[in-house]
């Protein structure tokens, strides 16, 4: 989806410039060419020594664009950049700049950037919706639908807001409202393939299996994405399974058409994550993080989830396990993600730090580290519980040698303060401010604590939750504080039935 949000952008907000320039075959290049061209014609016209400022920011601007389309994100961000200190007035750099953030996961940068190019040009109803994207991302779905409800009232005919509010209403579950947004979205732009697999994804949240398949081929019919091609295996399992069993036990249809739930085939109604980080590579082992996520996995398997064990994960690897654990998170009930290892906050960020990360400096970070945000995001096709535990409230080990690039970057003690919405908890193993003990034993405080009551017949979750919290302060002499962030309905939701 993030794409279709880039390109709905670009007609209006590719940089022209107000000269002669703009005439000249490079500078049609640079502007609207494919993007190695376009790279290589905005390149050339850098090279000379006659472009004024304001030229120079609009082609610095143009090339940004074509890197982004080529997914080089970060020598789009340094055009972008170099665009604002030529000229901090350039509305469409700032814009963009926010696109390329929130492509990196830095939502608050993101947003930061969207609010200049707003305050800039504030009847440009695409920013308004290009900052309603990112607070979505960030999980902030009221600031989101009133940014989109924004561009909408400045335009009207802007497929994009439509389909964004459209994911809001599915995530709260109101699928009426987002079918109906999703149908302006597609009459609005019925070539664009986006509108067609979103509206795929929400008939399948509301299980009418047979409409979600039909949009999803629509979409492919348009493109080859890969999310398209995962949909339509997914859909295509669940609806074999239902096939499959005997017609007396076939689910009837609710008023609406839609299926009842349905597990797909091979799927698991709870699924866990379990990831131990201790072999760093350019900062000292941490000796535990192995041997509690074996005995987390150990005991979540023993209370009946499906469990993916994975140890000291590079970043591309962190990133492919994200990746595929999300897809078995859209087919369960409850998603579970547990992290032992080095975690940091950086500029109100919070960071989970693969063994591969050097952090020479702090703009390393955003490049080297995976954010929570993205943690969060596999996790939220869960329909009941997605719970993410963080036993990586440590000392930075990368403090000391770290380059501060910037003095308004502060690096926090252990990780800052999270409000996750719906029901979503995360659990810290110490609080914001606090770090976390590995302890004299072969597991953590923390992690010791979360075994034995995760494993206790007929606990509830907030009750296993409160119990650690209690078991870890005693344990470290109040030291440290357990903290867990969310609140849950009154459903009950018990690790291990009595």
């Amino acid at each position: 989806m993030r794409a279709f949000a880039i390109l709905a952008i670009l007609p209006g907000m590719i940089a022209a410039a107000p000269t002669a320039w703009a005439q000249e075959p490079p500078a049609a290049v640079c502007r609207q060419g494919q993007p190695k061209d376009a790279v290589a014609a905005c390149t050339g016209i850098l090279s000379r020594k006659d472009v004024s400022p304001e030229v120079r920011a609009l082609t610095l601007t143009n090339r940004g664009n074509a890197h982004g389309k080529m997914k080089d994100l970060d020598s789009a961000l340094v055009d972008y950049d170099a665009a604002i200190a030529l000229n901090p007035k350039l509305a469409s750099a700032h814009n963009l700049r926010g696109v390329v953030l929130r492509q990196r996961g830095e939502y608050d940068q993101a947003i930061e950037s969207y609010n200049v190019a707003i305050s800039l040009q504030p009847q440009t109803a695409v920013f308004y919706s290009n900052r309603g994207i990112a607070h979505r991302w960030k999980r902030d779905y009221d600031k989101a639908m009133a940014d989109l409800e924004a561009a909408l009232k400045l335009n009207p005919n802007l497929s994009v807001p439509y389909n964004e509010r459209a994911m809001i209403h599915r995530i709260r579950r109101d699928f009426n409202k987002a079918l109906a947004d999703h149908a302006e979205s597609i009459r609005l732009a019925p070539t664009a393939w986006q509108p067609y697999s979103s509206r795929g994804f929400t008939h399948e949240a509301r299980n009418d299996l047979r409409s979600a398949l039909a949009d999803l081929r629509k979409a492919q019919d348009i493109s080859k994405a890969e999310e398209i091609t995962r949909g339509i295996k997914r859909v295509e399992a669940k609806l074999a399974k239902l096939a499959a069993q005997p017609q007396s036990a076939t689910p009837s249809q609710s008023p609406d058409g839609a299926l009842p739930a349905l597990s797909v085939a091979g799927a698991a109604p709870r699924v866990a994550l379990v990831i131990g980080n201790g072999k760093y590579r350019a900062a000292s082992p941490l000796p535990n993080p192995q041997s509690d996520a074996d005995a987390v996995s150990k005991a979540l398997n023993a209370v009946g989830f499906k469990v993916v064990l994975a140890q000291d994960l590079s970043r591309e690897q962190f990133a492919s396990v994200l990746k595929d654990f999300s897809a078995m998170a859209d087919n369960a009930e409850w998603a579970v993600i547990y992290y032992a290892g080095h975690g940091i906050e950086l500029g109100g960020n919070n960071y989970l730090v693969p063994v591969d990360a050097k952090f020479a400096s702090d703009r390393d970070v955003s490049l080297e580290a995976v954010t929570l945000e993205q943690v969060l995001q596999s996790v939220e096709g869960a329909s009941k519980l997605r719970l993410v535990i963080l036993d990586a409230c440590r000392d930075n080990p990368f403090a000391q040698k770290m380059i501060r690039s910037s003095g308004s970057r502060s690096i926090g003690k252990g990780l800052g303060n999270i409000e996750p919405d719906g029901t979503t908890l995360v659990a810290y193993a110490a609080k914001h401010g606090q770090t976390a003990e590995d302890g004299t034993g072969r597991n953590s405080p923390y992690a010791s604590a979360l075994i034995r009551n995760i494993q206790t017949p007929g606990l509830e979750i907030n009750q296993v939750f409160r119990r650690v919290h209690d078991e870890v302060l005693a344990a470290t002499g109040k030291r440290q504080q357990p903290f867990t962030y969310g609140a849950l309905p009154s459903e009950p939701f018990v690790f291990r039935a009595k």
